[in-house]
């Protein structure tokens, strides 16, 4: 049986292998830089929800933001599209079998800078 079209050549498929899909954020130094396409929300089974932020250039991976003080810091910044943003995870501390993370985003739009760091 002769297929007319390979699965390997589906523009979906050759899009998902070009680039990592989703962002991790595991190590401290662990960083996203680019311009804000689309931000919107993106709801887990559980009910809890996440900020998903897309980017217009090709090689910066979507974000899924579920940290709190990740949540806290992109509120406080409300960034839109067009604005430029950096998400870098800056430490991760372990007590008691949870992890907090912590973070510096900045966020550019007209030519101004404003930064949240986590404490």
């Amino acid at each position: 049986m002769t297929n007319s079209a390979s699965f390997w050549e589906d523009p979906e498929v050759k899009a998902a292998v070009a680039r990592p899909t989703y962002a991790k954020f595991e190590n401290a130094r662990d960083r996203v830089i680019g311009t804000v396409m689309k931000i919107s929300r993106h709801t887990w089974p559980d009910g809890s929800f996440g900020i998903q932020i897309q980017f217009e250039e090709d090689d910066v991976p979507t974000v899924t933001a579920s940290q709190v003080l990740l949540k806290q810091h992109l509120f406080a910044l409300r960034p839109e599209p067009g604005d430029r943003l950096s998400i870098e995870l800056t430490g991760v501390e372990r007590s008691d079998g949870k992890t907090l993370k912590k973070w510096r985003v900045e966020r550019t739009r007209d030519g101004e800078t404003v930064i949240e760091v986590s404490p």
